[in-house]
C-alpha cells in the first residue's frame, strides 16, 4: 500500500511506526518543471496541435516557473488548456490547436487559487500559533 499525504501533522501517533519507507518530495527544480511541460507538449507539438510553441516556451521560462509547481498543477494546467482549446473550436471560435492563450488562461486560474490557498493556510497556522501561545 503507498500512501501520500501532505497533512504529516493529522496523523495519529501509531501511524509512524507502521510505515516502512517514507519518501519526501521536494518541490520541483525550474528544470524538471521544463521536463514535465515538455513532456505533454512536445507530443502535441509533433502532431501539430500547437499553435505558437516556441512563443509558449518562452513564456513558460519567464512567467510560469517562477511559480513553483508540482506535477499534479503542470498535467491540469495542460489538460484545462486542451479542454479549452477543444471547446473553442467546437463552438466555432478558432482553430482546434492549443494556443498560449489557452495555457495562459488556465494557468492564471491555478496561479490565483495557488496564492489564496496559500493565503488561507498561512492564516490558518497564524490562528493555531496564537492558540498555543
Amino acid at each position: 500500500m503507498f500512501l501520500t499525504t501532505n497533512q504529516i501533522a493529522e496523523f495519529d501517533v501509531a501511524i509512524p511506526s507502521r510505515i516502512h519507507i517514507a519518501i519526501k518530495y521536494e518541490s520541483l527544480t525550474k528544470n524538471q518543471m521544463e521536463a514535465i511541460f515538455r513532456g505533454f507538449l512536445d507530443n502535441l507539438s509533433d502532431m501539430g496541435l500547437i499553435d505558437d510553441y516556441d512563443e509558449i516556451l518562452t513564456w513558460l521560462k519567464e512567467d510560469v516557473y517562477l511559480e513553483g509547481l508540482d506535477g499534479r498543477q503542470i498535467r491540469n494546467i495542460i489538460t484545462t488548456a486542451l479542454d479549452l482549446a477543444n471547446a473553442g473550436w467546437q463552438y466555432g471560435k478558432g482553430k482546434k490547436k492549443l494556443s498560449k492563450s489557452h495555457i495562459k488562461m488556465a494557468f492564471n486560474n491555478t496561479r490565483k487559487f495557488k496564492r489564496d490557498f496559500d493565503i488561507q493556510m498561512q492564516r490558518y497556522k497564524d490562528s493555531q500559533n496564537k492558540m498555543i501561545q
